[in-house]
């Protein structure tokens, strides 16, 4: 049992550092108006499986959010599968 909390640990640890670089390309997308449908949802996707780990959320929400100033149907997908999945 210590086996798999040290590996759910290691796997939170790598999320976690994650992080900085998906933050930045957060901001490089939001800051140009980048609305590249693919790199968004790719990230958002990573974003969804993060949070298990209890990472990403803040993150997810502002890309989604900025998501929405373009594609407000794409947004509320993202909304709905994050719930579907917190259930």
């Amino acid at each position: 049992m210590e086996n798999f909390h040290n590996s759910i640990r290691s796997i939170q640890l790598q999320a976690e550092g994650n992080m900085p670089a998906i933050n930045k390309e957060i901001d490089t997308i939001i800051e140009t108006k980048k609305q590249n449908v693919e790199q968004i949802e790719v990230i958002l996707d990573i974003l969804l499986n993060y949070e298990f780990m209890g990472v990403g959320s803040a993150a997810f929400n502002r890309l989604n959010n900025y998501y929405r100033t373009f594609n407000e149907e794409a947004y509320n997908d993202w909304v709905s599968i994050r719930e579907m999945m917190s259930e």
